[in-house]
């Protein structure tokens, strides 16, 4: 009967401790991502609303991009995901991350002398695949 006993609280006392752990991690993932960054071969690029409708073209060195988004927040057990594309010249999606606190488009993308090119950002969540927040930033390819 002892035995019986002791193995129940042992039990007890690892199941509370799961749940405790499970509190805490739930807690500190909570948040959407944040802070939004978008970062063309290292440097951060302005970003605006999605919902403003406002293209300022920025001038970039035509040649090959690295695209990068980061964020405050990790999106790891947040019930959101951070989706990074292109509207222009071509709609498509290079890059969908669900971890972490940035996302890399894993090859690098060209852009051409006065190539104009648009990237967004947008935030979404998981249990309804709506964004709740969107961002985007003009490029556009100039020779210095």
């Amino acid at each position: 009967m002892m035995t019986r006993t002791r193995t129940v609280c042992v039990l007890v006392v690892v199941g509370a401790s799961l749940l405790v752990t499970a509190a805490v991690a739930f807690a500190s993932s909570s948040a959407r991502p944040a802070q939004m960054k978008v970062l063309i071969n290292g440097k951060s690029m302005p970003l605006s609303k999605l919902s403003t409708g406002v293209d300022d073209y920025k001038p970039v060195r035509p040649g090959r991009m690295r695209v990068e988004a980061r964020w405050t927040g990790s999106a790891t057990g947040s019930g959101y995901y951070v989706v990074l594309s292109t509207t222009e010249p071509k709609v498509r999606d290079f890059a969908t991350c669900r971890t972490g606190t940035s996302c890399l488009v894993t090859k690098t993308v060209r852009i051409l002398d006065g190539q104009e090119m648009s990237w967004t950002v947008r935030i979404i969540k998981k249990s309804n695949l709506l964004p709740v927040a969107g961002f985007q930033v003009c490029l556009v390819g100039r020779k210095p």
